[in-house]
């Protein structure tokens, strides 16, 4: 792979693939603010990355597989959190923005204040205790989201790891649970606010999404959600029509 140094005075580097392999190579595109443009985006990007890395791992994997995995699930709870602060705070007209915390514990008893705003049945508050004890316990293992990214502590002593092990692909479905109950909640806050204020769903869907409230844009958001649905409608159709002809065989 070569690399192409721009003439420009920005600083970019563009990876040159060789021809054989620019068939399964794509472009990455990016928005005018940057890669993407919430904590919850970068997120996603994050756990993503480590579902692939457990699913490509090898069922005797080496020990060091185990760094980049639970670094990246890790970071992708801590933007989780740090997105329901910042979301919370945006919708009630606050301008908190927990950058530099990187304590799990912290950034959870923050977030949870605002989800039991939304979530306050007694089955919710059971799930969000169970959330708290999983939290807890990432940040017993790594409260600074550093002891999986070096190997030495800045005293210059190696980390104790302080588990015997961990089940990688425990730890991805434990995640999925997390990330799916942090979303709900994130979409509820956001839902009851905006509703408040008079917002359609469709409008709520491209402000949080898309990060617009121009009407065009809510207007295309629109029309693409009805041939998305007539795509979908149609694909079923074609399904049970399928299924109908084996039944009468």
């Amino acid at each position: 792979m070569n690399l192409d140094w721009d003439d420009s005075e920005e600083f970019v580097v563009r990876a040159v693939p060789p021809p054989q392999a620019q068939e399964w190579l794509s472009q990455v595109c990016t928005s005018e603010s940057g890669l993407a443009s919430s904590w919850w985006q970068y997120a996603e990007s994050f756990s993503a990355a480590a579902d692939r890395l457990v699913k490509d791992s090898p069922k005797c994997a080496r020990d060091t597989d185990l760094y980049p995995i639970v670094f990246l699930y890790r970071h992708s709870l801590e933007l989780r959190l740090k997105d329901i602060i910042d979301v919370s705070s945006r919708l009630l007209g606050g301008c908190e923005q927990p950058r530099r915390q990187h304590d799990l514990v912290a950034l959870w008893k923050k977030a949870r204040v605002q989800i039991e705003r939304v979530f306050s049945d007694e089955s919710s508050a059971e799930n969000l205790q169970a959330l708290e004890e999983r939290i807890k316990e990432f940040n017993e293992i790594d409260a600074r989201s550093d002891r999986f990214r070096y190997p030495f502590h800045n005293s210059g002593c190696p980390w104790p790891l302080g588990v015997s092990g961990i089940d990688v692909r425990c730890l991805k479905n434990l995640m999925a649970d997390i990330c799916s109950l942090l979303s709900a909640a994130r979409w509820q806050m956001i839902y009851c606010k905006e509703s408040e204020r008079g917002l359609s769903s469709l409008e709520i869907c491209a402000k949080w999404t898309m990060g617009t409230e121009d009407p065009a844009d809510v207007a295309r958001l629109a029309q693409f959600m009805i041939k998305l649905r007539e795509s979908s409608d149609a694909i079923m159709a074609k399904v049970v029509g399928i299924d109908q002809g084996t039944t009468r065989e």
